[in-house]
């Protein structure tokens, strides 16, 4: 797999923490561009991937550090996709407590070392956009 370069917009509307994290932990190098079109482009293979879930996916199995799971283990790049969407406070309380029960006993969410994946949980809670302001 040939994967040359992240670009990331500085013109994004939430920056691709994750995304970021990840390139830098699989040693992919990211340029960063003031262009609108996209939040995040990845070259791959000769193509350019504009999928944010795509990417980190790509990303993750060039470092070596996404599992694929078992019936008991979660898929977290599809719980980071999920976090990153635009969720009620009753819906993102569910996902944080279930990450929460998950990692009662575990240090890291998949094997004994920092993986990819747990840099696009990281990623897709710190990019999480506030909320709009409420005015009463």
């Amino acid at each position: 797999m040939a994967t040359k370069v992240l670009n990331v917009s500085l013109r994004a509307s939430v920056i691709p923490y994750g995304l970021i994290a990840q390139a830098a932990f699989a040693n992919v190098e990211t340029s960063f561009l003031d262009t609108a079109e996209h939040d995040a482009t990845l070259a791959h293979n000769g193509q350019t991937i504009t999928d944010q879930d795509q990417i980190a996916r790509i990303l993750a199995e060039k470092a070596g550090g996404i599992a694929q799971g078992t019936s008991s283990t979660p898929d977290f790049l599809k719980i980071a996709t999920n976090l990153r969407g635009n969720l009620a406070f009753p819906e993102l309380v569910a996902i944080l407590d279930d990450l929460d029960d998950y990692l009662a006993y575990r240090t890291y969410l998949i094997g004994h070392d920092l993986s990819s994946v747990d840099l696009a949980i990281w990623g897709a809670c710190r990019g999480t956009p506030p909320p709009p302001l409420c005015h009463s």
